[in-house]
């Protein structure tokens, strides 16, 4: 314990004589440091100077701050004096409970203005509030005196009690600098995210916040902790509908989510030529009412279905994938409909897939996926990957004997077109030319140009 870590801070003093009658206070009991906020009168001039009389050295040494918020650098334990007691969540205490105060720590004793006292604003930022026992119909005191009857008071304290509180010296508390820090990281990212809600509330809120981190004695560490959620805050905002894009995007790299043959019969099509698709048996719609008539489609009814359709072909990519591809293909020269197939034949999974590595569209994602092939001799595991002309594409070594591939080779159901050469020795296949789209053999009628009109609206 120490009077040198003990700090008495004056709120906005108004007269220089009460300036300089408290650095005489804080002399006659030994303590050293007097800071000033915002002080009304110049200092220091000639009256504070006279009235402070011997303690001209406490008055050179005085710092002198523009805002309350930097003096918190200068304490770990805040006790603000008021003269009513305040209807706020925070400790109040007697001049008796001083003796619970460890001063050890850096210890400011903060004072309000002559005119008005402290704000709770102010005392937001406080650990203790101190009320100094007084004629209850009557309890204004001069800011000197309050001052002069703390410093007393914690004088003795100092001299001759030790402090009862104890703590592993391993463990360093926060100093109000470092709370502050932290809190006003808070209140930037709550901003944010428009948490000050209505905004004649925000005041109150943030005396509210302040009130609850400078009294909870916060190690550094726990502030190191704090400031990092908080940080968390201020990450971009997630759109939850693009995010559930992605992650489907990224699941149907391996699996669709929704049924894979479900489609056949809601579009009215076997879409991938398929000898188990429902729509063999069942060429009407799913559902309770699929059997019934339906309306006549409207000329925007016909465009999404032929989008649905071809999207859905290449594995049911997402929307913005599929838009993104639009967007490129209506950008390049020459025919927007030819673009688009080009555009999605190129994809690598639509490459393994013609290729006849796999059964499935599907399954092609998933040995994209898994890293099972080379594109150029080396490995590539994006679906979306877009392959360039005389690319070769192959099995990686270690995956050739899979007999999931084998089959899929072995298998009658779909020819290879002539846009891509195939060594079936080797399981390794060369992307000759970007087709047209004629030469695509789709299993069922595909309308690019209706998807070009969707898109065009």
């Amino acid at each position: 314990m120490s009077f040198k870590n003990i700090s008495f801070i004056l709120h906005k003093p108004q007269l220089s004589e009460n300036i300089g009658a408290c650095a005489r206070a804080i002399k006659n009991f030994s303590f050293k440091k007097l800071l000033l906020i915002n002080p009304k009168p110049v200092f220091p001039n000639d009256k504070i100077l006279a009235t402070s009389v011997g303690a001209k050295d406490i008055i050179k040494k005085a710092q002198v701050f523009d805002n309350f918020e930097d003096t918190l650098n200068q304490v770990d334990i805040l006790i603000a004096t008021s003269a009513r007691f305040r209807n706020k969540n925070i400790k109040h205490i007697s001049i008796s409970d001083l003796n619970e105060i460890d001063y050890s720590k850096k210890v400011g004793f903060l004072f309000g203005s002559e005119a008005s006292g402290l704000s709770n604003n102010e005392v937001s930022y406080a650990d203790f509030t101190l009320q100094i026992p007084s004629n209850k119909n009557f309890r204004s005191l001069n800011i000197s005196h309050s001052l002069i009857i703390i410093a007393q008071i914690v004088s003795d304290l100092i001299s001759k009690k030790k402090n009862k509180f104890q703590r592993s010296k391993k463990i360093k508390n926060a100093s109000k600098k470092n709370v502050n820090n932290m809190l006003s990281l808070c209140i930037k990212n709550l901003e944010s995210k428009d948490f000050f809600y209505p905004p004649e509330k925000k005041p109150i809120m943030l005396e509210n916040l302040r009130s609850i981190f400078f009294k909870l004695n916060l190690s550094e560490k726990e502030t190191r902790i704090l400031s990092s959620v908080f940080a968390g805050l201020i990450k971009k905002k997630v759109d939850w509908q693009n995010e559930c894009c992605a992650y489907k995007a990224h699941y149907s790299m391996t699996k669709r989510l929704n049924s894979k043959h479900k489609i056949d019969r809601r579009l009215r099509v076997n879409l991938w030529g398929r000898p188990k698709s429902p729509f063999n048996s069942r060429s009407y719609p799913p559902g309770q009412h699929g059997q019934t008539k339906s309306a006549k489609p409207s000329d925007f009814g016909v465009q999404l279905q032929a989008k649905q359709k071809l999207k859905s072909y290449y594995g049911n990519m997402n929307e913005r994938q599929f838009r993104n591809l639009y967007k490129k293909a209506i950008m390049a020269k020459g025919n927007t409909a030819e673009n688009l197939i080009g555009l999605l034949e190129r994809r690598l999974d639509a490459v393994v897939y013609r290729s006849k590595f796999a059964n499935t569209i599907f399954s092609s994602r998933q040995l994209i996926n898994h890293g099972h092939i080379r594109v150029n001799g080396k490995k590539v595991n994006i679906s979306s990957y877009q392959v360039k002309e005389e690319d070769s594409i192959e099995i990686r070594d270690k995956s050739k004997q899979l007999a999931i591939i084998d089959v899929a080779m072995a298998s009658k159901e779909r020819e290879t077109p002539e846009y891509i050469q195939v060594d079936e020795k080797n399981k390794k296949v060369k992307f000759v030319r970007i087709p047209k789209f004629e030469e695509v053999p789709y299993p069922v009628v595909m309308e690019p140009n209706l998807v070009v009109e969707y898109y065009s609206r």
